[in-house]
């Protein structure tokens, strides 16, 4: 699926310009909790409204939020420029007719552009046709999505790849062995992910942060309630 960016100009319909100031403020652990309700109430797929991938990139995009009339508001850094603001689709009790016109109020207090990113296809749509406004498509940021039953199944001709893939993986390490991570393989998860870095280094700054990210995730799991699964092959850990 897709991802977008928006530049739209909705004229804010707001009878005092006080009423519904929102106030950001930024996103951390113990936010999240506040936060994943609202990514409950949406029906958008993609990880832009997971926790998952909120916390995973929220130092690189420096993202906010915002909670009022029971909606949530997320701004950060635009993908191709970080140092433009842009804005998460809003989730929430209140529809986009209500909701963007909030966002344009901010804008016009602050003096920055109204910018609409990572934007799920049906939002786009619904969004071009409230206001007619430009869609930019971000191929580098779309998202894989796959049904979970063909995922799990491998059947048919479009996945003789992947299935081929599994197969051999599966004569080549016979004593392969699949577990969930916890608590009690956890240090060694992180440990092998250690060892994983030093040995296929990239010269990357994107590679870098992300690599930094998942050690992060590893020492929170717990705390972030994230489900895993690791692969063992003569009982070392291999994958996960």
């Amino acid at each position: 699926m897709d991802t977008n960016r928006l530049g739209i100009m909705p004229e804010p319909k707001l009878s005092k310009e006080s009423e519904h100031n929102l106030v950001f403020k930024p996103i951390t652990l113990d936010s999240l909790s506040e936060i994943e309700p609202f990514l409950h109430r949406q029906c958008y797929r993609t990880c832009d409204f997971s926790i998952g991938g909120i916390y995973m990139w929220v130092d690189y995009f420096g993202y906010e939020y915002c909670i009022s009339q029971d909606t949530l508001f997320i701004k950060g850094g635009e993908e191709d420029n970080l140092q433009n603001t842009a804005f998460a689709v809003p989730v929430g009790k209140l529809n986009l007719q209500e909701s963007l016109p909030l966002l344009k109020e901010y804008c016009c207090r602050h003096n920055v552009p109204f910018i609409l990113s990572a934007v799920p296809e049906p939002a786009a749509l619904e969004i071009q046709q409230l206001y007619g406004c430009p869609i930019t498509e971000l191929p580098d940021w779309g998202d894989y999505l796959y049904n979970a039953v063909d995922l799990a199944t491998l059947v048919g001709h479009r996945f003789n790849k992947k299935r081929n893939r599994v197969n051999k993986f599966k004569s080549t390490y016979p004593d392969y062995r699949y577990e969930m991570i916890t608590s009690q393989n956890l240090p060694e998860i992180t440990a092998f992910f250690e060892t994983y870095k030093q040995e296929y280094q990239k010269d990357s700054l994107l590679f870098t942060y992300e690599e930094s990210k998942v050690v992060q995730v590893l020492h929170e799991y717990e705390k972030l309630k994230f489900e895993g699964g690791a692969l063992r092959v003569s009982g070392q850990i291999v994958a996960f």
